[in-house]
């Protein structure tokens, strides 16, 4: 269980961007690099064994303004040009989180998250760019305990990146004295990311959980983890832009034999 907890923690490199204020509200917002007829996500329904919840997705041009949840918390995104400089998360129009995203020489240095609420825990990923093209980071997890924050969790690793994904994921994880390595490898299909056309997406890396299946380039047909034998498959369907409309992903075992495990997404577009 511990191994599944660790994968589910660490195994999440985001890659996005951003942009704000000196564009004013009357002014169409659009990404340069796109042509302006490519559509935009405007919702994704998820399900699971269990439950299912929708994320409907707002934009001031292709800037991403908002994204509601249908459990009712809500993420609010703030630009500084091109670039996502903070997203605030909102619980019953209460601030509950914050993302703090900082740059040095247009690339991203450090992101800071901050929980407002509960355990008050503080994430803080540092990165720093190598010459062979690998990104190194490291990511402490700090909680409020008895008044004062204190570090509890340290991730240490190195990002991959292969044309625009993200290949794979080396980590060390190191709390109190234990200490343990792994990575998780990822491949892709040839198709669009259905977050392709948001601006500021393509500048952002994160290391969290899930997060190389939304900033990536492509879509994520296979993951798998080092500390495990069960590996993750997902299979699409697309509309007729190259862009997916439904994803199943399915649990395997190491006899790559399904687990009954699957998470149904449907993605819409405007």
């Amino acid at each position: 269980m511990k191994k599944r907890q660790l994968f589910t923690l660490l195994v999440f490199v985001i890659i996005s961007l951003t942009g704000c204020s000196s564009i004013t509200d009357n002014d169409e917002i659009v990404n340069p690099n796109i042509p302006v007829d490519q559509p935009l996500l405007s919702k994704v329904t998820k399900i699971t064994p269990t439950d299912s919840l929708t994320m409907s997705y707002a934009y001031d041009g292709y800037r991403l303004k908002s994204v509601t949840w249908s459990t009712g918390y809500i993420e609010v995104y703030i630009y500084d040009g091109n670039r996502i400089q903070k997203k605030e998360g909102y619980k019953n129009n209460i601030l509950a989180d914050t993302k703090t995203y900082n740059y040095t020489a247009d690339k991203l240095s450090s992101i800071v998250e901050q929980e407002h609420s509960g355990q008050w825990k503080t994430i803080v990923t540092q990165f720093s760019y190598n010459t062979n093209g690998q990104i190194g980071y490291v990511q402490t997890y700090s909680r409020l305990i008895y008044g004062q924050m204190t570090l509890e969790t340290t991730y240490t690793g190195n990002i991959f990146l292969t044309d625009s994904n993200v290949s794979k994921v080396e980590y060390t994880v190191s709390y109190g004295n234990v200490s343990k390595s792994g990575f998780t490898s990822y491949s892709y299909d040839s198709s669009n990311n259905p977050f392709k056309n948001i601006v500021g997406f393509e500048n952002l890396i994160q290391v969290a959980a899930n997060s190389a299946a939304i900033y990536s380039g492509n879509n994520i047909a296979v993951s798998k983890n080092s500390e495990i034998t069960d590996y993750g498959k997902v299979t699409y369907d697309y509309n007729s832009k190259n862009f997916p409309v439904k994803s199943v992903r399915s649990v395997h075992d190491g006899n790559n034999q399904p687990t009954g495990v699957t998470v149904v997404n449907i993605f819409e577009y405007k």
